[in-house]
Protein backbone atom coordinates (compact mmCIF):
# COMPACT_ATOMS: atom_id res chain seq x y z
CA UNK A 1 0.00 0.00 0.00
CA UNK A 2 1.30 3.27 -0.98
CA UNK A 3 0.00 5.12 2.20
CA UNK A 4 1.72 2.95 4.32
CA UNK A 5 5.24 4.90 5.48
CA UNK A 6 7.37 1.93 7.26
CA UNK A 7 11.19 2.74 7.54
CA UNK A 8 13.53 0.28 9.14
CA UNK A 9 15.38 2.26 11.78
CA UNK A 10 17.79 0.99 14.74
CA UNK A 11 16.27 2.25 17.96
CA UNK A 12 18.48 5.04 19.42
CA UNK A 13 17.70 7.99 21.57
CA UNK A 14 16.45 11.07 19.86
CA UNK A 15 18.48 14.03 19.36
CA UNK A 16 17.79 17.26 20.99
CA UNK A 17 17.80 20.24 19.22
CA UNK A 18 20.05 21.79 20.98
CA UNK A 19 22.62 18.63 20.53
CA UNK A 20 21.90 18.34 16.79
CA UNK A 21 25.43 19.85 14.88
CA UNK A 22 25.95 19.52 11.24
CA UNK A 23 28.89 17.86 12.71
CA UNK A 24 27.27 14.39 13.98
CA UNK A 25 27.92 11.47 11.69
CA UNK A 26 25.72 10.81 8.52
CA UNK A 27 24.08 7.93 10.29
CA UNK A 28 23.20 9.66 13.10
CA UNK A 29 22.05 12.64 11.04
CA UNK A 30 19.60 10.82 9.09
CA UNK A 31 18.35 8.51 12.41
CA UNK A 32 17.61 11.71 13.87
CA UNK A 33 15.74 13.18 10.82
CA UNK A 34 13.86 9.45 10.25
CA UNK A 35 12.63 9.88 13.80
CA UNK A 36 11.34 13.00 14.30
CA UNK A 37 9.69 12.13 10.84
CA UNK A 38 8.04 9.29 12.57
CA UNK A 39 6.88 10.71 15.15
CA UNK A 40 5.60 13.78 13.50
CA UNK A 41 2.99 10.90 11.56
CA UNK A 42 2.53 9.23 14.91
CA UNK A 43 0.98 12.42 15.93
CA UNK A 44 -0.71 13.23 12.81
CA UNK A 45 -2.69 9.76 13.01
CA UNK A 46 -2.87 10.67 17.11
CA UNK A 47 -4.73 13.65 15.99
CA UNK A 48 -6.73 12.62 12.95
CA UNK A 49 -8.15 9.90 15.25
CA UNK A 50 -9.58 12.46 18.14
CA UNK A 51 -10.83 14.73 15.19
CA UNK A 52 -12.72 11.88 13.93
CA UNK A 53 -14.29 10.81 17.36
CA UNK A 54 -15.44 14.31 18.08
CA UNK A 55 -16.75 14.77 14.57
CA UNK A 56 -19.01 11.28 15.11
CA UNK A 57 -19.93 12.75 19.03
CA UNK A 58 -20.59 15.94 16.93
CA UNK A 59 -23.06 14.30 14.72
CA UNK A 60 -24.96 12.50 17.38
CA UNK A 61 -24.83 15.74 19.10
CA UNK A 62 -26.58 17.07 15.92
CA UNK A 63 -29.36 14.19 15.42
CA UNK A 64 -30.25 14.53 18.86
CA UNK A 65 -30.68 17.89 18.70
CA UNK A 66 -32.84 17.77 15.29
CA UNK A 67 -34.86 15.41 16.94
CA UNK A 68 -35.49 17.27 19.94
CA UNK A 69 -36.25 20.05 17.83
CA UNK A 70 -38.66 18.12 16.20
CA UNK A 71 -40.82 16.80 19.08
CA UNK A 72 -41.21 20.22 20.11
CA UNK A 73 -42.65 21.73 17.18
CA UNK A 74 -45.14 18.78 17.99
CA UNK A 75 -45.85 18.93 21.34
CA UNK A 76 -48.92 19.56 22.74
CA UNK A 77 -50.65 18.82 19.46
CA UNK A 78 -53.54 16.80 19.46
CA UNK A 79 -53.86 16.76 15.55
CA UNK A 80 -50.95 16.36 13.05
CA UNK A 81 -51.51 15.80 9.60
CA UNK A 82 -49.03 16.00 6.44
CA UNK A 83 -48.28 13.92 3.54
CA UNK A 84 -46.98 10.25 4.01
CA UNK A 85 -43.84 11.36 2.98
CA UNK A 86 -43.86 14.15 5.72
CA UNK A 87 -45.48 12.01 8.55
CA UNK A 88 -42.98 8.74 7.41
CA UNK A 89 -39.83 10.98 7.87
CA UNK A 90 -40.78 12.76 11.21
CA UNK A 91 -42.87 9.26 12.82
CA UNK A 92 -40.86 9.46 16.11
CA UNK A 93 -41.56 13.00 16.66
CA UNK A 94 -45.19 12.23 15.69
CA UNK A 95 -45.05 9.18 18.10
CA UNK A 96 -43.31 11.02 20.82
CA UNK A 97 -45.98 13.49 20.79
CA UNK A 98 -48.79 10.88 21.20
CA UNK A 99 -51.39 12.40 18.98
CA UNK A 100 -55.15 12.20 19.32
CA UNK A 101 -55.80 12.33 15.22
CA UNK A 102 -53.31 11.94 12.49
CA UNK A 103 -54.39 13.02 8.94
CA UNK A 104 -52.40 11.93 5.64
CA UNK A 105 -52.65 13.61 2.42
CA UNK A 106 -52.38 11.52 -1.17
CA UNK A 107 -53.44 8.31 1.14
CA UNK A 108 -54.74 6.65 -2.72
CA UNK A 109 -51.40 6.45 -3.53
CA UNK A 110 -49.65 4.98 -0.58
CA UNK A 111 -49.37 1.43 0.51
CA UNK A 112 -51.49 0.33 3.43
CA UNK A 113 -48.85 -0.68 5.67
CA UNK A 114 -47.12 2.83 4.98
CA UNK A 115 -50.14 4.29 6.60
CA UNK A 116 -50.34 2.07 9.44
CA UNK A 117 -46.49 2.89 10.59
CA UNK A 118 -48.44 6.63 11.21
CA UNK A 119 -50.40 5.15 13.98
CA UNK A 120 -49.40 5.12 17.59
CA UNK A 121 -50.70 3.12 20.37
CA UNK A 122 -52.61 6.78 21.42
CA UNK A 123 -54.38 7.47 18.18
CA UNK A 124 -58.11 7.50 18.47
CA UNK A 125 -58.89 9.06 15.09
CA UNK A 126 -56.55 8.36 11.41
CA UNK A 127 -58.08 10.19 8.54
CA UNK A 128 -57.02 9.64 5.16
CA UNK A 129 -57.34 12.06 2.05
CA UNK A 130 -56.74 11.75 -0.97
Amino acid sequence: DEGDVSVEVEEFVPILTEDWSWDLDLETRWNAATNFVRQLLNETKDVGKRVAREILIARKELKNAKHRANIKAYENKTVIGGTIVGCISRLEAIRATRPFAVIVEEASEVLETLLFACLCKDTVKFEMIG
